[in-house]
């Protein structure tokens, strides 16, 4: 039997989705060794600190805002308004069961973790074969689902379960719709709204492997147009439902330039949700970039011509085939919810079942040479070496990439005191400060009295010394140039010349703006002398104790970033 003979069986092997599920687990199997990484910290605070089990995704939990900017955690720019609560209530369960069952076995909540992840991928890969299309292709498609490597940063992440505990029911929901539509199977009608209701109270991406419902109702249904559309308002009334209940219990973003709130700015969400789609549907196709092509403005320009050029070259296998289709609408239309945020490759999973279902009907086509025109062959064949080739390779060290940054938030809470008042003057990303204090109360330590936080972002500091208790900061690019720093600033919020904000221990006034309204130069005022403070400032690479200078002395720091430093 030949390799490709050998390749064939396995693919249409009635125990295949029981086989990807096995090896979707044992894939995942180093992720054992991750520990609690990033906002894991934070969670297994809260659940000491008597936080209900189903609402650990709300940030407002570890305090008021002039508290968390006395403590550091958000900087002395915050919003007033500033608010992050995320209403998960299932995924917040299965954490609280973990701190319930092994609070001290970081390794077993990775299991849970991984066995999800092994029912996911078993669900999908029976999906792939129910939606039809050849045994051939629904096998492989269900094979590059699995071992796609921007699923691994979900998986080796405990905080990023959400995402596949949202793609369970929601791809459920998809089985049960189709059986519905396709069979006439009518129990379907309200069980997959309701499954679609369990994915969204998992996390808001459930909005985006719902996607693939209205995909179908385009693509894949039959009847006039009209009567289609009618077959999505039983989840139209569930999304309602659940949006109604989000705001009412007082969930949602608010004051923050990282999350938007579709209710509050519908177009702004709306702009924003269109570009990510290019810059995610790219990432999702080719290599994981979002967050470098969101962290430039033409960044969503070069999605969107790369991604449509690919469209235009696949539009023979688009054409003939109602399947592959429904894959690349629902692709593109999973990507749409994140408008909510910046782009971000975890954010992938949605899109990976389109993907997936779309490379495979091309690979099956390619290979019995029924893929006509010689740019549709060339783009499948550079897109599956993507798929294929690059992303099991890529899988493994994927699982510990939320893990990079461990190294550094250790080591920031290394360099702070434990009593006195403290200044972060300069780290590469504000967001890293949301995790030290977490890591110390779970250690036992106290944390300072004080601890403001100056500057955050990747920059050169000009820091002049005004004065036995003034330091005057001024970034070449002022603060926060990019989307990515403003986790607790919006555009919308612009500075003027002579802002001031006043603090237990500290003062900051804003002396002069950028054009677009963000601080350029602004002077620290604080209660004692320099030399009496502990300051800590990002340098060679990692944080450390920082001399200040003599009175009218002006000195240059360099803010660069390496991962662990």
């Amino acid at each position: 039997m030949s390799l490709r003979e050998r390749i064939d069986r396995a693919l249409v092997h009635p125990r295949l989705p029981l086989w990807l599920a096995l090896a979707a687990v044992v894939l995942c199997l180093p992720s054992l060794a991750g520990g609690f990484a990033m906002d894991d910290h934070g969670m297994a605070q809260l659940i000491a600190e008597g936080a209900p089990p189903w609402d650990l995704f709300d940030f407002t939990r570890f305090g008021t805002v002039p508290e968390l900017q006395e403590r550091g955690f958000i900087g002395w720019w915050a919003s007033p308004s500033w608010s992050i609560a995320f209403f998960r209530p299932l995924s917040g369960l299965s954490h609280g069961l973990d701190f319930a069952l092994w609070p001290d076995s970081p390794w077993l909540m990775h299991a849970h973790s991984l066995l999800l992840y092994g029912l996911l991928c078993g669900l999908v890969a029976a999906l792939y074969r129910r939606l039809g299309g050849t045994v051939l292709a629904a096998g492989a498609a269900a094979l590059l689902f699995t071992i796609d490597d921007v699923h691994a940063m979900t998986v080796g992440w405990i905080s990023g379960r959400n995402a596949v505990l949202a793609a369970i029911p929601a791809f459920g929901a998809l089985w049960l719709h189709h059986r519905w539509r396709r069979d006439g199977w009518r129990p379907g009608a309200a069980l997959a709204p309701a499954l679609v209701l369990v994915s969204v109270l998992s996390a808001e991406a459930g909005l985006a492997a719902t996607a693939y419902i209205a995909a179908y109702a385009i693509a894949l249904d039959k009847g006039r147009w009209w009567r289609r559309l009618l077959t999505l308002l039983p989840y139209a009334v569930a999304l309602a439902a659940w949006q109604l209940a989000y705001k009412a219990l007082g969930y949602g973003a608010a004051g923050s330039g990282l999350y938007r709130d579709a209710a509050a700015a519908p177009l702004t969400f709306l702009v924003s949700s269109v570009e990510n789609a290019w810059i995610l549907t790219l990432a999702q196709l080719t290599l994981p970039v979002s967050s470098p092509l969101a962290m430039v403005e033409w960044g969503w320009m070069v999605g969107a011509a790369l991604v449509g050029l690919a469209a235009l070259a696949l539009a023979p296998l688009l054409r003939g085939s109602a399947l592959a289709r429904f894959y690349g609408v629902g692709m593109l239309l999973a990507a749409l919810p994140f408008g909510a945020t910046e782009p971000s490759d975890r954010t992938l999973l949605p899109l990976g079942f389109g993907a997936a279902g779309l490379l495979a009907i091309a690979w099956v086509e390619l290979r019995d040479g029924r893929l006509g025109g010689l740019t549709a062959r060339w783009t499948s064949r550079g897109l599956l070496l993507f798929a294929a080739v690059l992303s099991p390779l890529l899988f493994v060290p994927s699982l510990f990439l939320v893990h990079l940054m461990e190294p550094d938030v250790q080591r920031i809470d290394q360099a702070l005191p434990h009593e006195g008042t403290a200044v972060m003057l300069s780290l590469p990303f504000d967001i890293l400060m949301l995790y030290p204090e977490p890591i110390r109360f779970g250690r036992g330590a106290p944390w300072p009295a004080q601890v403001y936080t100056l500057h955050g972002g990747v920059d050169d500091l000009e820091l002049t010394r005004c004065g036995p208790s003034c330091l005057q900061i001024r970034p070449a690019k002022g603060w926060f140039p990019t989307p990515l720093d403003r986790l607790a600033r919006p555009a919308s919020e612009p500075f003027h010349a002579g802002w001031v904000q006043g603090f237990d221990a500290m003062s900051a006034r804003v002396t002069t703006v950028t054009e677009d309204g963000r601080p350029q130069t602004t002077a620290f005022l604080f209660e004692e002398p320099l030399e009496d403070i502990h300051f800590v400032a990002w340098i060679d690479g990692r944080p450390a104790r920082w001399t200040p200078p003599a009175i009218d002395e002006t000195v240059r720091l360099e803010t660069r970033y390496v991962p662990g430093g």
